[in-house]
């Protein structure tokens, strides 16, 4: 049985790292066109909405790194 995802480096071609970018390309299209600044003071909205975004890509690429070290961490 072939791994999903090899060492470090392979989740670039996986479905769910291209759909995470999508998701994250999307997200902050929206929050540009829809969200403005000067009503959201502290950009509280905007800020979670792109960070949680930002976070779902992060954790692909982190866990494929650690995929080349240890199957426990992964």
């Amino acid at each position: 049985m072939t791994p999903v995802i090899g060492h470090y480096g392979g989740y670039r071609k996986t479905l769910s790292f291209g759909l995470t970018c999508l998701v994250y390309h999307a997200t902050t299209t929206f929050c540009r066109r829809n969200y403005n600044y000067q009503n959201d003071a502290l950009g509280k909205t905007v800020g979670q909405m792109v960070g949680a975004a930002r976070s779902a890509r992060q954790n692909i690429v982190e866990g494929s790194s650690r995929a080349g070290t240890s199957k426990e961490t992964e």
